[in-house]
């Protein structure tokens, strides 16, 4: 599967057929047809089926088809293309700054394997991260559910709960990404959560938007 470089330069046509040929090659021919993903009764279209790993999957496909369409559009005002003025210096560098972490989103999607990859949990059976999940139960943030828990808050404040315990936590790997994988072996809802959460926290690191709401209860823990 070609990866395009950063500052790729394709027609909306061409990321439509990039994706159709990533879908195939990561789910199979089958994932082109939109029944897939939804019930039907042989004349309508009704609802999104049942099944996390369906919804995860039409989530990916969606999250990266937003990402190639907004990495398109920052790439041609960088360019200057259809833009009567040139771009102020701060603007240019926002720009670039969001589109780093748009394409680390993209190849993070893009070079997962097939295959479900191996979870290291131990990462969250010591002492330190075992008082933290403590925490966040008295928070109200999270829930035990058997040897994993249940997030009860926003999407949005999942993302920066994420975010900001995988640092308190020291379980980055050396890149410092957000180990957005670990957590799904821990947290059971984590795939009805994750597009939404890696959204906000672009918008609250790269668009100088307040953190969302809730963020007070995630900084107590992390303490």
């Amino acid at each position: 599967m070609e990866i395009w470089p950063i500052d790729f330069d394709k027609t909306l046509q061409e990321i439509s057929e990039w994706i159709d040929s990533w879908k195939v090659e990561r789910y199979g021919a089958d994932s082109l047809n939109p029944e897939r993903y939804y019930n039907n009764d042989g004349r309508y279209l009704q609802g999104v089926r049942e099944g996390e790993s369906l919804n995860q999957e039409k989530a990916d496909c969606e999250h990266l088809l937003d990402i190639l369409c907004r990495l398109r559009l920052i790439n041609q005002k960088l360019k200057g293309t259809g833009l009567s003025q040139h771009l102020q210096w701060q603007e240019r560098e926002r720009m670039k700054t969001e589109r780093e972490t748009l394409y680390k989103d993209f190849l993070d999607i893009v070079k997962a394997t097939q295959e479900p990859q191996r979870v290291e949990l131990d990462v969250f059976e010591t002492d330190e991260a075992k008082k933290l999940f403590e925490r966040a139960i008295a928070k109200g943030l999270i829930s035990a559910d058997g040897n994993k828990y249940k997030w009860n808050d926003t999407a949005s404040l999942y993302g920066y709960f994420v975010d900001k315990t995988s640092d308190f936590l020291n379980i980055r790997p050396s890149n410092n990404r957000i180990p957005w994988k670990k957590y799904e072996g821990i947290i059971i809802n984590h795939s009805f959560l994750i597009a939404t959460a890696r959204q906000a926290i672009n918008d609250y690191k790269n668009k100088e938007l307040s953190p969302p709401e809730g963020d007070d209860k995630v900084n107590d823990i992390c303490k």
